[in-house]
């Protein structure tokens, strides 16, 4: 049965309920978890958000194209463009047009963009500028652009760049027509870059109407048309271009998956930190004051770190069956260099050795003669001969092979202490483990999946993609952060806990008439590598100073936590060392009128 951490002293009852201490590591550690975990939504919202941009650069989306040739060879060019800013605001398109003059009649009209439109001269045509100075748009936009060409088909023969090599942008959905008053024979089609004479497919669906279509150009790739004049016609075809209304099928943009992985990502992170803190409540025995009703089948209670504090009082005396150093990483639970110290100072005052001080980041440790006669003083002796080496003087405060050694030997021998004490839960290990795995595959997995939704979801597929990948990313990224609180102590370990935080706390409230009370047990020597231990180690040797009780061992180890900190770190860290390295059909595309390219502004 564990016992409510409050004793007695001399008859009298002493009630604490300080904060602080392992409760508020606890409270700490999970203070910074929500921070990072914040971190961590913001982090699935960009790759959303990236996603969004990758899948949904500016281009554009459809193009129909079509030329009206003439009897003289010229030709009247009609251009339905559905472009697409992307992620992008933009004032609006140009088109440079190769052999147009610049006083020649252009039209340009739009539905959903503004389409002021200006002319001017560039190298060898007229670039053919359209949007608003003052206004910025974005999304998909359909313009329509007539304007007349000269030179389409000079003495019969037919040779057009429908679309020309300049484009900065891949162009996708592209259908171009041309008719004219003849037949055409000697049909041909090239696209690729400039020069290529890569076939493209030309229908003819009746005489004198070609008709290409092409799912999709890459940037600076060109159309280019060719064919030879045969029998005049009757009549000739005429072209019917789209209508000039909104672009079809426009996208959600960058917003709707954004909004959704950031909410979602919120939503698992939210549930999955619930889950791991029910899951990792604390153990204690139910016969616990007023919690004995919340007791399980085995007879115990699962407390969360807050309830379980409010279980501890004062302890006036260290708990038993424990060294300060364990005792510090039961409250810790972990092994720190406090502990390490508190070690040290506890072999000290054992008898082991002597520590002096010799300079503010010095020490000088004394080896001493004393009877092994206990299975911890044969440990202790292990290490000490390990970090001495048969020498009887060692002085820290500079790098020691020999005591780096032990040093590290000490932290291993307290970790394995930690395992198999019978104080934690076997199976949080494994716990912990299994959350860190299975959290890292879901967060890489689920953030794999924003990135491919993200991107797919601006061409106009559902977003379901998105809202998967970023729950599974919310909630193994959860499981990494949180999953410490997996590791548990048993009913055993909670009530050794309750113990050694109650005795932290009279540690921390201490003052010189609470010391001379405990002066008698004569353990004052002890209590200074126990504050050490605990984190108290400054308000212990300030309560020490007020005392009236003499104890110049007390006082000389309570005061060496500064110096020892400093010297062992110096001593068993080695001097890093430096390095330095070096690593050391017809005619091809653009032999036609027209062409060139475009792009926004």
């Amino acid at each position: 049965m564990v016992m409510r951490a409050s004793w007695t002293l001399s008859g009298s009852r002493v009630a604490g309920g300080l904060g602080g201490g392992a409760s508020g590591r606890v409270l700490r550690r999970r203070r910074i978890d929500r921070v990072l975990l914040g971190f961590a939504v913001v982090a699935v919202a960009l790759v959303a958000l990236g996603a969004a941009m990758i899948g949904n650069p500016e281009r554009v989306a459809g193009a129909w194209l079509g030329a009206e040739v003439g009897e003289e060879g010229s030709a009247q060019i009609t251009e339905v463009i559905d472009w697409d800013f992307g992620y992008r605001q933009r004032h609006g398109i140009f088109r440079d047009v190769p052999g147009l003059a610049v006083q020649a009649p252009v039209q340009v009209t739009s539905a959903t963009a503004p389409a002021l439109t200006e002319l001017t001269a560039v190298q060898g045509g007229t670039r053919i500028r359209v949007g608003d100075p003052a206004r910025t748009v974005g999304g998909r936009h359909r313009y329509r652009i007539g304007y007349p060409l000269d030179g389409v088909a000079v003495g019969g023969r037919l040779a057009w760049d429908a679309v020309g090599t300049e484009f900065d942008v891949t162009l996708r959905n592209i259908e171009i027509h041309v008719v004219t008053p003849y037949e055409l024979t000697a049909v041909g089609c090239a696209r690729g870059g400039s020069g290529s004479q890569q076939p493209c497919e030309v229908s003819q669906p009746e005489p004198g109407h070609l008709v290409v279509r092409i799912d999709r150009l890459p940037a600076h790739g060109g159309v280019t048309m060719y064919a030879t004049a045969g029998r005049r016609l009757e009549s000739a075809p005429r072209l019917q271009p789209p209508g000039a209304g909104p672009a079809a099928g426009g996208r959600p943009g960058w917003a709707p998956p954004v909004l959704l992985a950031a909410v979602l990502a919120l939503a698992a992170v939210a549930v999955m930190s619930w889950l791991i803190r029910r899951a990792g409540r604390e153990r204690v025995a139910g016969a616990v004051g007023m919690l004995a009703v919340r007791s399980g089948s085995d007879g115990t209670v699962r407390l969360d770190t807050g309830e379980l504090t409010a279980l501890a009082g004062l302890e006036f005396r260290p708990p038993d069956g424990l060294s300060p150093a364990q005792g510090g990483v039961l409250l810790a639970e972990a092994v720190r260099t406090e502990h390490k110290v508190a070690w040290l100072v506890d072999a000290a005052v054992s008898g082991h050795l002597r520590i002096d001080e010799n300079g503010s980041r010095t020490a000088v440790l004394l080896r001493q003669a004393k009877l092994v006669d206990s299975a911890a003083d044969a440990a202790t002796a292990a290490v000490l001969d390990r970090a001495f080496a048969g020498r009887q003087r060692l002085e820290l405060g500079g790098y020691d092979r020999e005591f780096a050694g032990a040093w590290g030997e000490l932290g291993r021998e307290l970790k394995d202490w930690q395992r198999h004490s019978g104080l934690w839960d076997a199976a949080g290990d494994r716990r912990v483990l299994l959350a860190r795995v299975f959290g890292a595959i879901a967060a890489v997995s689920g953030l794999g999946l924003v990135l491919i939704g993200g991107a797919i979801t601006v061409e106009g597929t559902s977003l379901p993609l998105v809202g998967a990948g970023a729950a599974a990313a919310g909630g193994g990224l959860a499981a990494l952060v949180r999953g410490w609180e997996l590791r548990v102590r048993t009913a055993v370990g909670s009530a050794l806990w309750l113990r050694t935080e109650g005795f932290r706390r009279y540690l921390a409230q201490a003052d010189g008439g609470q010391v001379d009370q405990v002066a008698g047990h004569g353990q004052l020597s002890r209590y200074a590598a126990w504050a050490m231990a605990l984190g108290e180690g400054d308000q212990w040797a300030r309560a020490l100073a007020t005392a009236t009780v003499t104890d110049p061992y007390a006082r000389h180890y309570s005061s060496l936590g500064p110096t020892l900190y400093g010297a062992t770190a110096a001593a068993a860290t080695a001097p890093s060392s430096s390095s330095s390295g070096s690593s050391g059909s017809s005619g091809g595309v653009g032999g036609g009128a027209g062409g060139g390219g475009g792009g926004s502004w």
